[in-house]
């Protein structure tokens, strides 16, 4: 029997699993503007940081961008 922690960890764990299907689809579709430094790698990054403000000050570092350009591409992935 899991612990009560391991249970809050499985429940709050982020699947970006159905995200990554249907964002995978709009952009093969044209369904999302696809500016050229948004590659497919750096979409999947920013779905895999699931809006997390940890991640995405990480993701902002290593790109030097702002953490507001971030998460307002999250919001146009998370909506595909």
């Amino acid at each position: 029997m899991p612990s009560r922690i391991e249970a809050e960890i499985a429940v709050t764990r982020f699947d970006p699993g159905p995200i990554l299907a249907r964002v995978e689809k709009a952009r093969s579709e044209g369904g999302i503007a696809t500016p050229p430094f948004w590659t497919w790698d750096r979409d999947r990054a920013v779905i895999e940081a699931g809006g997390r403000w940890q991640k995405v000050a990480l993701l902002a570092a290593r790109w030097r961008m702002t953490s507001a350009q971030i998460i307002a591409r999250w919001h146009v992935l998370r909506a595909a």
